[in-house]
This record gives C-alpha cells, structure tokens and sequence, in this order.
C-alpha cells in the first residue's frame, strides 16, 4: 500500500479585475486604486516581475499537502488575443515553480490556465515533467450530477438538454455522456465542422446548432461551459413568458451575477445554479477559498486532490476520457465529496429565486412562474 504523502499545487488566474480585493492580495489597495488602473498594474507586474503567488498551503486528510498559486492577470486578459501569450508564459512559469522549488508530486489546472495551455499539453511540452491534470473529468461528472439534481427538484421528465460551448473538453464529454443516458440532447457551438465531428461520435444521436437561441428556446434546461471571458445569455436569445434553467458551469460566468439581475428586471425568468461546486464530508482548510464560501470547492481542484490522494501519477491532458469520468466519480464517492446542494452566485438557490419572484410581482403587479418554482426548492 502506498503511505507517500503526496504534495500537489493548483495553478489558476484572477477571474476578475476585483479580485484584487480580496484579503490575500490587496484589499485597502484595492479600493483605493480604480480596476481600470489595476487592469494595466496587472500587466505590468507579470511583464517586468514575477507575475504569479503562492496564495495558499494546505493539508487534505493528512494525507495530501496541497499548495494554490495565482497567475496574476484576468480571466478576460489571459484569453485575450494581444495577451495570451503572457498568460501561457505565466503559467507555465507558475507550474515550472511548484514543480522545481515547492517539489510537488503534481499539478493541477484551472478553468483558464487549462484552456490556455491546451488543457496542459503546452506545459509537458515546455519542461514541465510532472503528472499534470486539468481537472475536466471530475468537472464533467459533477456537471452530469448538478442536472440530475435540477431535474429531480423542478420535477423534470426526461427534458431536452442543450449543451452551450459543446465540442470543448468539458462540453464534448457531457453531451455525449447525456445522450448514452437516453437524454435528446441540442449541441450548439460556433464551428460547425467540429459540431458534425461530435454528431458522428455520438452516433448520430445529437441534434447539432450554431444558434444559440433556438438551443436556449428548444431546451428545458441549458448547460453553460463555454471558456467565454464574458456572459454568453444576452437578452435578444430570450423570450417573454418561457423559464430558463441554466447551469453554468462558467469560470468566469458564463452569465455575470449583473447581467442576471438586469434580465430579471426587465422581466425574463431565469433560474440559474452554480455548476461544478463541491463540498466533502470532512473539513479541509484551504484558507484561500477562491471567491467561494468555506467548504464548497470546484470540481477541477478536486479531480487534482483525488488524483493525490489515490496516488495516481498520470497526465490527464488533452480530451477527456469518458472512461476516466467514471473513475472520478468513484474516488469521488470514495473520498466524501459530492455536489453542493443548488446554490446561484454562491447564495441559496430558493432565496435568489425568491428574490427574483418578488421582483417581478413589484414590477408588474402579477405573479409570475418563478413564485411557483421557488415554492419547489
């Protein structure tokens, strides 16, 4: 049996331009300094210094000794044409730090620096000789438990399910998984050669669209998990009077906590849940919680910790293997962790539907469908 106490660190980036105010960075700075100042700040640090910080150190079951390291730019500049190439530089820079001077076992990936570096094959390609995975396995399986919880509580029966960014890792894997459960299943993504790809294998069983609105109005709940650095559910794809269930499985949002609220204000009824966090049986103190509250995690920093506490020193890179999903699941199940109960923007999900509710009554003086779905939860 292996005793070896592995160590593992977590490499991911700002989400956002005001994450520099969280307390593990600059939280009186800040405030005082504007975003669109930090914004450049950002830039200039990775440029002319180190650009990345190991923000945490932590113990998993003592068993695992787990470190999280930041890239110090936003979701939306790693991803942006004039600045990938710094981000790939910066993460590669990050892993090659935890791998050299922290002495990990292993690596993992988060949302942005897995899309980045071709979900890590830029890093085994680079000097990075370490297991390296991006997490997306256990994202797929926890996404695939997320909407049966949906489907369980808003009493679904065998609802069409649209698959938003649906020929990417993540995305690829779900759909396929759904459609081998029996689901109808509506891809949508931009390529249309690779959406044909993804008909084919899965049997020709997938309805394929580059529309995003026919797959939001042609579906009873909509799964999100496009990398898109901005919201991807605007107002011209929806309609009046239909109830959209999304579960977004962003990171950033694939629909901005804002956004949301300015389309529940003008009317639309929008049930949203956090897609990919988890929560485990037994305490784990990771001190930098990133954005989340204590105890919920996501699903790829997990997939990480599994794979460290199993002593599985294999690459996960490249597409995710359905196979491997299941496994997942299984050390999932093993270990205590499973899907957090529905939440939206990390709050309880019957009170932001309650709020919802309430605010479509003020506005128009009539009850509206979202009153009876928060009766539901």
């Amino acid at each position: 049996m292996d005793t070896k106490k592995y160590k593992c660190a977590f490499v991911t980036n700002i989400i956002e331009d005001k994450d520099i105010r969280l307390k593990v960075f600059y939280p009186r700075l800040g405030y005082l300094i504007p975003l669109f100042v930090w914004r450049h700040l950002f830039i200039l640090r990775s440029l002319f210094g180190k650009g990345y910080s190991c923000v945490a150190s932590y113990d998993v079951f003592g068993k695992v000794i787990g470190y999280t390291i930041i890239i110090e730019i936003t979701a939306k500049q790693c991803v942006s044409k004039r600045w990938i190439h710094l981000a790939k530089k910066l993460t590669l820079k990050a892993c090659l730090y935890a791998q050299n001077e922290l002495h990990v076992d292993m690596i993992g990936l988060g949302s942005v620096t897995k899309s980045i570096t071709s979900g890590g094959r830029f890093l085994k390609q680079n000097g990075v000789t370490i297991p390296v995975t991006h997490g997306d396995a256990y994202s797929v399986a926890s996404g695939i438990k997320g909407v049966e919880m949906m489907i369980e509580c808003f009493k679904f029966v065998r609802p069409v399910i649209s698959v938003i960014g649906a020929y990417g890792k993540i995305g690829r894997a779900i759909t396929l998984i759904l459609t081998s459960m029996g689901y109808k299943v509506i891809a949508m993504a931009r390529d249309k050669s690779q959406l044909e790809k993804l008909r084919v294998e899965s049997g020709n069983s997938v309805e394929i669209t580059s529309d995003s609105s026919y797959a939001l109005n042609n579906s009873q709940i909509a799964i999100m998990v496009t990398s898109a650095p901005y919201s991807v559910i605007t107002e011209h794809l929806l309609q009046k009077g239909k109830i959209y269930y999304l579960y977004d499985m962003g990171q950033p949002h694939n629909l901005f906590e804002n956004d949301y609220w300015r389309l529940i204000k003008k009317g639309y009824e929008i049930v949203r849940v956090d897609g990919g966090f988890e929560t485990v049986d037994r305490q784990i103190d990771i001190d930098f919680w990133m954005r989340l509250k204590k105890g919920t995690m996501y699903a790829c920093f997990v997939e990480m910790i599994l794979q460290a506490l199993t002593g599985d020193m294999n690459d996960y890179v490249g597409i995710v293997k359905l196979d491997h999903v299941d496994v997942t699941r299984k050390r999932a199940i093993e270990w205590g962790f499973r899907h957090c109960p529905l939440t939206c923007y990390s709050k309880p999900l019957k009170l932001v539907v309650e709020i919802a509710a309430n605010m479509h009554t003020l506005r128009s003086g009539k009850k509206f469908q979202l009153a009876k779905i928060a009766s539901l939860l």
